[in-house]
């Protein structure tokens, strides 16, 4: 899979941001199980913001590579696969060792700036219901579906 420009997918962004219903509708038609998955692994652990912020970040990442590739069916197996594979990882440093965690994830990785527009949204200070643990656990599933699209694609 290419890599995406911040340009790519800051029109991304504003695309899915703009049109949220057709962006969930095009979620639901192209990767069902992938919508099916997001809503049974966390529909109910995450809190209603964590989840429509995880939600939006899968759109959008959806939308940009969709608009480049056509994508196989969504393999849970496969993915669960690559999830565990970042969640070792993120457990092996431990939840008080967040940011080098981060850091390691970021190293060479060959979608940098996707995974920085993640980071952003997981970086919320404001005065948004995101917990600490919510943050992790979006940070990591949405750069599992990245890399799942670079492994699909590749």
């Amino acid at each position: 899979m290419r890599t995406f420009s911040e340009s790519e997918i800051d029109r991304a962004w504003e695309q899915v941001g703009s049109a949220p219903e057709q962006a969930i509708q095009d979620l639901a038609g192209n990767q069902p199980l992938l919508l099916g998955y997001l809503g049974n692994q966390f529909g109910e652990s995450l809190n209603e913001e964590e989840y429509a912020t995880l939600l939006f970040m899968v759109m959008v990442i959806h939308h940009l590579v969709a608009k480049h590739y056509t994508l196989p069916p969504f393999d849970i197996e496969f993915f669960e696969t690559i999830a565990e594979e970042n969640y070792s990882k993120y457990e092996e440093m431990g939840r008080n060792r967040w940011e080098a965690c981060k850091d390691y994830f970021f190293q060479s990785y060959y979608q940098e700036d996707l995974l920085a527009f993640v980071e952003d949204f997981t970086n919320r200070e404001d005065e948004s219901e995101l917990s600490d643990i919510g943050m992790e656990i979006m940070f990591v599933e949405a750069k599992g579906i990245i890399d799942y699209y670079h492994r699909s694609l590749d």
